[in-house]
């Protein structure tokens, strides 16, 4: 039922750390969204021993075990997606103090019809898509019923946090809610699935020019360094890793200009490794970047392949323990690359080895570590890629 309906279920040593790292003292009111077994609620309960508890949840199977679990709970067997919602629960709009929320991330819903609920909420950058995942809509229901000042904690997803395409939704929420913190969960957190998320937690309808806490989390919900960060910095990246990074910044990066001011094409590989293979010529991947046998190597010399030449840089853009790969071109065969790779191109030889010797340092290495962002594997993006600085 977890994969079925894009759940997944919260960790007991995460839902303790999102519930015991909420504000609120004495809620009357507490909403848990999308409730599942109630791994979030478990914990509210026993914080919050004198307010009234809503659930809601798409699985009908759940009912029983809910109400024997929580036999106080209000709870409502609706789909967290529906356009009804405000008229099944029974509660109205800005009504709800606290709500604590692991909604559904990977399925996608057209926004038709939400447009209302994302001017009302704040988000308004999301009327910009033709469809958003699941966790963007339980976001915004969950914002419509909390009163001004109203809590939040939500576990979202890697893509809301540091996604190039949510620039414009961090905006909005730093602009319309204040965000009191937002603590980076450890890859594969959640049972059967490498999902990377981060807890949020924020203050509804309100603004705030207070910076930001931010940390991350070990899969037993302890927390080591923190950080306080001022809101400016933020609409880039919230995460903890990039924003760490930059706190304890290696001088020699913070000079020089971004490669985006120079003639430089970064370009990635056209061909998959498995339309390579078939093609059964020589190529280059994330698995033998420094390794290809270039004398014994097979090309079509086709002019039209995404093919290098001397002076090229390789990159490893995709993946974990190849993030990073390196190589300096130094032959004059046309050989083509994967697309888990990017060909950093400079009109300038001089350029291109100076590029290629301060990325492939510890300094630069810990840079594409830090810019690195994705939900399941780690991805270099090319934005970001362009912001790297050399003399």
């Amino acid at each position: 039922m977890r994969e079925t309906l894009s759940r997944h279920y919260t960790n007991s040593g995460i839902g303790k750390l999102l519930v015991s790292n909420m504000k609120s003292t004495s809620p009357n009111s507490v909403l848990d969204m999308g409730i599942g077994t109630g791994c979030l609620t478990q914990y509210a309960i026993k914080r919050w021993t004198e307010a009234i508890f809503y659930g809601t949840d798409i699985d009908e199977n759940l009912t029983d075990l809910l109400l024997k679990k929580f036999p106080t709970i209000k709870y409502f067997h609706i789909d967290g997606f529906s356009k009804k919602l405000p008229k099944t629960v029974q509660f109205n709009n800005g009504e709800i103090d606290v709500a604590i929320c692991n909604p559904p991330y990977n399925e996608k819903v057209p926004i038709n019809g939400y447009e209302e609920l994302f001017e009302l909420t704040g988000l308004s950058s999301l009327k910009n898509f033709k469809s958003v995942s699941g966790d963007l809509i339980f976001l915004a229901q969950n914002l419509r019923f909390l009163k001004p000042g109203g809590e939040l904690g939500i576990i979202v997803p890697d893509s809301i946090i540091t996604g190039h395409n949510f620039h414009n939704l961090r905006k909005n929420l730093l602009d319309n809610h204040s965000i009191d913190s937002i603590i980076e969960l450890p890859d594969r957190v959640f049972h059967k699935t490498e999902a990377k998320a981060h807890i949020m937690t924020l203050r509804a309808h309100v603004s705030s020019d207070k910076p930001v806490y931010i940390t991350s989390s070990n899969e037993n919900g302890i927390c080591d360094e923190a950080l306080l960060v001022e809101k400016s910095r933020l609409v880039e990246r919230m995460d903890f890793k990039f924003n760490s990074y930059h706190a304890h910044r290696y001088p020699p990066l913070s000079s020089g200009r971004p490669i985006n001011y120079l003639d430089v094409d970064v370009s990635r590989g056209n061909r998959t490794k498995i339309d390579l293979e078939q093609k059964g010529v020589s190529y280059y991947h994330t698995t033998n970047i420094n390794e290809l046998d270039i004398k014994n190597a097979v090309y079509d010399g086709n002019p039209s392949n995404r093919t290098v030449k001397r002076g090229d840089v390789l990159l490893s853009r995709v993946g974990k323990r190849c993030l990073g790969k390196i190589e300096f071109i130094n032959h004059d065969l046309p050989i083509e690359f994967s697309d888990c790779l990017y060909r950093i191109r400079f009109s300038r030889t001089s350029e291109a080895e100076i590029f290629y010797k301060k990325i492939k340092s510890t300094e630069g290495q810990d840079w594409l570590s830090a810019i690195s962002h994705g939900t399941c594997s780690k991805v270099i993006s090319k934005a970001d890629l362009m912001n790297f600085k050399i003399p």
